[in-house]
């Protein structure tokens, strides 16, 4: 195998690993972090933070975390809504009962270029840990 030829598999080489880093970085504008109650607590006093409950009305009526924003999962404009109402300026800290609708909803609020922090276990896990609520 001649000098050239070796030369070119490694150019190559690197070419495709820069490109699937390049894919890597950008497919991180869908992502997002779950977070503990602690560390959601924390974040939830910062200035540019926005609490956003996607749990349906009477959940959120039956308590939610003070200053939450309710806008329903389930409701068929929800992300017609967040985009009316949430700034994409602000972290929008997300939680619903038990994680899943949370999760579902950061997924598209990311796609919707929206930062997204979701809370791990939702307000389930909130109250377990004797975390404070409204009515």
């Amino acid at each position: 195998m001649n000098f050239n030829y070796k030369a070119k598999i490694i150019s190559f080489s690197i070419l495709i690993i820069f490109l699937f880093c390049l894919y890597i970085i950008g497919s991180c504008k869908n992502c997002f972090e779950t977070v503990d109650v602690k560390k959601f607590e924390e974040l939830i006093k910062e200035d540019k933070v926005t609490i956003l409950d996607v749990r349906t009305e009477n959940e959120f009526k039956s308590g939610h975390i003070e200053k939450a924003i309710n806008i329903d999962y389930y409701s068929e404009d929800f992300i017609k809504k967040c985009k009316d109402t949430l700034d994409k300026n602000n972290t929008i800290a997300i939680y619903c009962q038990s994680g899943s609708r949370s999760k579902e909803s950061a997924k598209l609020l990311t796609k919707e270029n929206f930062t997204v922090i979701n809370l791990k276990g939702g307000m389930d896990n909130w109250k377990k840990y004797n975390k404070k609520t409204v009515k």
